[in-house]
């Protein structure tokens, strides 16, 4: 849930306090989250005309940092969702709808692994190390192997050419 935050941290915050009242509540914002943690997306959620708008929603997030942190929490619950669906769909499969339902798998399992990629993404297979000091990369996060990559290369010294 770090690309949320960045890019609403990045957001106008109100100048001043003028302006119209707000609409937020702590009662509307569990409303809100609870909605998500059930699986509806943010843009159906905001097409209930008793509910604020998509804009009203995301400025919340910059400007009631509880609010965010309890959307980022149902977005977690969302995917847990997803994921449980997932088995639903394949328990429930029909021959017959066959190609629809490997669509819908695809398209969710994509989701997860977007969306929690430390939970759902896919991982090497794990491998022993050869001596004791050899670290198993297997247990990084794509970021993590990056970084890790970036220091060896950094610490290795050039090698020379035996021509030379």
């Amino acid at each position: 849930m770090d690309a949320f935050e960045d890019l609403y941290n990045q957001a106008p915050k109100p100048k001043h306090a003028g302006g119209r009242p707000t609409l937020y509540t702590p009662e509307l914002a569990r409303q809100i989250c609870d909605l998500v943690a059930e699986g509806n997306s943010l843009r159906k959620i905001c097409q209930d005309d008793d509910l604020p708008s998509r804009r009203t929603i995301l400025n919340w997030m910059t400007t009631y940092p509880e609010f965010l942190r309890q959307y980022e929490a149902a977005y977690k619950v969302q995917m847990l969702v997803i994921f449980d669906e997932l088995k639903d769909i394949v328990d429930e499969c029909d021959v017959v709808e066959i190609a629809k339902v490997r669509e819908q798998l695809k398209l969710r399992q994509w989701l997860l692994k977007i969306q929690e990629p430390k939970k759902f993404g896919e991982r090497p297979e794990p491998r022993e190390a050869e001596s004791a000091h050899e670290l198993d990369l297997s247990q990084f996060t794509d970021e993590e192997y990056a970084t890790y990559k970036k220091l060896i290369a950094a610490a290795t010294p050039p090698k020379k050419d035996p021509n030379e």
